[in-house]
């Protein structure tokens, strides 16, 4: 089994003793994760991915260095020539993403490091000094509920002299220091959500209570807990003008009758607001033309859907009202279909694994994309952190809980897509996190699946499960299905235009029926959609029904799955388009030159292995290393701080940043910061100006790749590039 990365070896000698010392470890360590993964559900992932596979042999590490850089006949760099650093040039303009960032979390670096080196006390210093290590050692999940148990009970600003100050109740103060006066009314104040006052002396017994010192106003409240803990209201405002889940802490008032106006939309004492519903007068319509065309297409593929009165509330879309503000932004007066948007879809525990993989998910697009991000939750008892509705290109929808078993829980992935009404959508998990250049995906979604081809389009996977006896991946061969496959396994990432709502309610449908039916067997009126013959979805909604046909089918042992039923699904369609693999590893941002030539191959479908665009990661279930990936691609998409950097010219050089979880990697971030922050960005070279591999080159554009492999074999291209 190959590896996708390529290692040089590194062997230094050891005592007896020391080897001894370090097997018994080593022992310890694997039974130790033995029995963590085996208390884990299984995981769609590469069996040798997580682990680095060293290479003893420079020949073998030589075959995965391009060509450029190195001389042909020059042979590897001296042992002088490995300290030469060459200046690192700023990111090409895939990676140079302009996105509005003010009030994004990287901001608060710059104001917290001119604090440290300008105004901050000693003792606080001292403080934050004995924090750091805290900070380091603590996991999120664990710190979270330490910062819960430090709320903003009491006292707190909301204002300074002469400005408005906003606070749920009267209990408002004025003053400096340890001297205070109370709010005293002047005469009649309406009741309100919210209660406002101008902070000056009149509102608070007409005389200066401290002369000659700026005064504040300060509002009580109780149990406010910090940004970042554990608690349904942390994070939000005191004084929200929309109050959704975490706002009201569940007390939820739902408005689910004729739609309002967008100025009455999540109104107060409302948490949640219908937006879609299978009864079409609860549906908020779009008015502008094209987006009626997609509404018309929405309404076609749920039709037997709702027509089914056990499946109807499987379909109802509500907005959570922390969200509200956000949801109008991204929306219009002539439309509530957003153009082009991510959807992912989550339940569970609160601050759980999955909470904090979506809090890095969440974090990457508002850092490398201009598009929003619909979050579906698909679980009625589930809370999102209330700091999320903070960040401006998240919206937060909720739907009743997807069925239950034995329908799997990531069905609500279809639901999802088919409630967000986008226009061009990319499905993303929890665990995964988007690149800069991922907005590209967008468009070429938008050319490839269309009313005549209205298929969603997958990323081919990393293993064929159609492998022979003795070949890579055999052991994940797919044997249930006894049929030749239509193209290589693809991962259950898509990428859809609203074209493709028909096939994805048929999708939906069969597995909600199947389920539902005492014998797993059922029949419906589905789309008729083959792509042997000529599709026209717009000549369909005009025939209706007509081009419905009726269907029996039985549960199959490949509906287990989304994946599963998505790819043979597909495969029935005859479906032929899939991207190359732009939802890769994590190790594979981080490894510079080396990747393996032949890296996912089989030798069906790819003998000299996948194409690979560096458009979004995957597997990033580690929220520690994923938070350390996040900062580094995140830092490096800022030209002034990449024209910093020093990469060693040895381009087999692989430095310490980019040996994660390694004790150099740990002791050179912790102990010589400069160092660290000189060579991250050199990891990730060459992506930045070349975001495409295959079979050992490194392209900048798709137009640069030829349709044949570059590598022995010279198969053909069957993915399409972006």
């Amino acid at each position: 089994m190959q590896s996708p990365v390529s290692r040089p070896s590194s062997v230094a000698p050891t005592s007896c003793s020391f080897r001894a010392i370090l097997g018994c470890s080593l022992l310890l360590l694997g039974i130790c994760y033995v029995t963590f993964m085996s208390t884990m559900p299984l995981v769609d992932e590469p069996p040798d991915q997580l682990f680095r596979e060293q290479r003893s042999s420079l020949e073998m590490a030589e075959a995965a260095v391009p060509r450029e850089g190195l001389d042909e006949d020059q042979g590897p760099p001296t042992s002088e020539e490995t300290g030469v650093r060459q200046e690192l040039r700023a990111p090409a303009s895939l990676w140079n993403v302009k996105v509005e960032r003010r009030g994004s979390i990287l901001d608060r670096r710059r104001p917290l490091v001119q604090w440290l080196q300008s105004s901050a006390t000693i003792q606080e210093i001292e403080t934050l000094w004995h924090l750091k290590q805290w900070v380091i050692e603590t996991p999120p999940e664990e710190m979270a509920e330490t910062l819960a148990r430090r709320t903003r009970s009491g006292w707190f600003r909301c204002s300074y002299e002469h400005q408005l100050c906003v606070c749920k109740t009267r209990q408002i103060r004025f003053g400096h220091a340890q001297i205070w006066v109370p709010y005293q009314p002047t005469g009649f104040t309406p009741q309100t959500t919210d209660f406002a006052v101008l902070c000056d002396v009149r509102n608070f017994g007409g005389r200066d209570p401290v002369e000659g010192y700026l005064k504040q106003c300060q509002c009580y409240t109780e149990d406010l807990p910090v940004e970042g803990a554990l608690g349904t209201t942390a994070g939000l405002p005191v004084n929200v003008q929309y109050c959704g889940e975490a706002c009201s802490q569940g007390k939820k008032r739902v408005y689910s009758s004729t739609p309002r106006s967008r100025a009455e939309l999540c109104r107060r004492p409302y948490t949640h607001e219908l937006l879609w519903a299978c009864k079409p007068q609860l549906r908020r319509v779009p008015q502008r033309l094209s987006h009626q065309q997609a509404e018309n297409v929405l309404s076609a593929a749920t039709l037997e859907f709702c027509s089914d009165a056990r499946l109807t509330k499987f379909m109802d879309v509500f907005l959570d009202c922390d969200y509200a503000e956000n949801y109008l932004k991204w929306t219009s007066e002539e439309s509530e279909w957003i153009e082009e948007g991510f959807v992912t879809y989550m339940g569970g525990e609160v601050n759980s694994n999955y909470e904090w993989m979506a809090t890095n998910l969440l974090r990457s697009t508002s850092l490398f994309s201009t598009r929003p991000i619909i979050v579906v939750v698909t679980d009625s008892s589930y809370r999102p952190p209330a700091w999320w509705a903070k960040i401006p290109n998240v919206i937060l929808f909720k739907m009743a809980s997807g069925m239950a078993f034995p329908v799997s829980f990531n069905f609500n992935k279809i639901r999802s897509m088919i409630a967000a009404r986008v226009i061009v959508g990319i499905q993303l998990d929890v665990d995964q996190l988007v690149a800069p250049g991922i907005d590209y995906v967008f468009r070429a979604t938008r050319l490839q699946c269309t009313q005549k081809y209205p298929f969603p389009i997958m990323p081919v996977h990393w293993m064929s499960r159609d492998a022979e006896p003795g070949e890579q991946f055999y052991e994940y061969r797919l044997q249930m299905w006894d049929r030749p496959h239509g193209m290589r396994w693809c991962h259950a990432h898509p990428t859809w235009t609203y074209w493709a709502l028909l096939f994805l309610a048929n999708v939906l449908l069969k597995r909600y029926l199947v389920a539902l039916a005492p014998d797993f067997a059922a029949s419906a009126r589905l789309w008729t959609l083959s792509n042997l013959v000529p599709i026209d979805v717009v000549d369909m909604l005009q025939v209706g029904t007509k081009a419905h046909r009726l269907t029996k089918f039985k549960v199959q042992s490949w509906m287990i799955e989304d994946e599963d039923m998505l790819n043979v699904e597909l495969w029935f369609a005859n479906a032929t388009k899939a991207w190359c693999k732009f939802d890769l590893e994590p190790d594979t941002f981080l490894t510079r030159f080396w990747l393996s030539k032949t890296v996912y191959s089989d030798p069906r479908w790819y003998p000299d292995g996948l194409p690979l665009m560096f458009f979004s990661v995957h597997n990033t279930k580690r929220f520690d290393r994923t938070d350390k990936l996040l900062t580094i691609m995140a830092r490096c998409s800022d030209p002034s701080f990449v024209n910093q950097s020093s990469c060693s010219s040895n381009l087999r050089d692989l430095p310490h940043a980019c040996q994660m979880e390694s004790i150099k990697e740990e002791e050179e971030r912790l102990q010589r910061p400069e160092e660290y922050a000189a060579s991250m960005c050199c990891c990730l070279q060459p992506r930045q100006d070349r975001h495409i591999y295959w079979a050992g080159t490194w392209y900048a554009g798709k137009e640069e790749v030829p349709m044949r492999s570059p590598g022995h074999s010279h198969a053909p291209r069957r993915c399409i590039l972006i």
